[in-house]
């Protein structure tokens, strides 16, 4: 992309996600959208979208997995393991309600797509986590595409993983408060002991019972 101070080409930097004008200095930070996909520029080697043949873009989901967005139809090429995390670490802190769970589309189950990266046919199957999606995969590439709104669709399915992280949290908030209560209670018996100048039976059986 171009500087828009100068209009001198700038330089990704694809690591700290940002561009840089070596004329004038400015840099451009990219916005992430409402999905935490942020668009880099173009991808290297024309890696072109496998539904509408449009050049994809370098994205990054989340600030920490790279992959590649199509500008026209949204779809997404990313790692197989990095998409397993998006969806287990996006479904562990969710705080929606989850959408109604839907049938599986089998239309979607006869489509042959490529690989944008190796150009053989991608493997079309039920994912076999959340969301009841169909997704395209290659074993080669060890990728998988996503058709714009899967990505949300397993993250906002139906399960008892959502909103894991936010309930451990508040299970050791909790938890905390607790052993913070019995410790207020600890000192208050020990200043009335102090006080009597004598151990209180129920304060001593307290102390050995629990």
């Amino acid at each position: 992309m171009n500087c828009a101070n100068c209009g001198a080409a700038m330089t990704l930097h694809r690591e700290n996600q940002y561009y840089h004008c070596e004329y004038c200095g400015s840099y451009h930070f990219p916005a992430a959208s409402k999905d935490g996909v942020r668009l880099l520029g173009p991808a290297p080697d024309d890696v072109r979208c496998p539904q509408c043949g449009e050049p994809l873009l370098l994205a990054s989901l989340d600030d920490k997995y790279r992959g590649f967005q199509c500008p026209t139809c949204q779809g997404l090429l990313l790692e197989n393991a990095g998409f397993g995390e998006v969806v287990t670490a996006r479904r562990a802190w969710a705080t929606e309600a989850p959408e109604p769970a839907r049938p599986l589309n089998r239309e979607h189950l006869e489509r042959r797509i490529l690989c944008p990266l190796c150009h053989h046919t991608m493997d079309t199957h039920p994912y076999a986590g959340p969301g009841t999606i169909v997704i395209d995969t290659c074993a080669a590439c060890k990728v998988i595409w996503l058709d714009y709104g899967e990505l949300a669709r397993a993250v906002n399915a139906p399960g008892r993983d959502r909103g894991s992280a936010l309930l451990r949290g508040d299970q050791l908030e909790r938890l905390t408060a607790s052993h913070d209560d019995d410790d207020d209670d600890d000192d208050r018996r020990e200043k009335r002991r102090r006080r009597r100048g004598a151990i209180d039976l129920t304060d001593l059986l307290n102390d050995v019972f629990g």
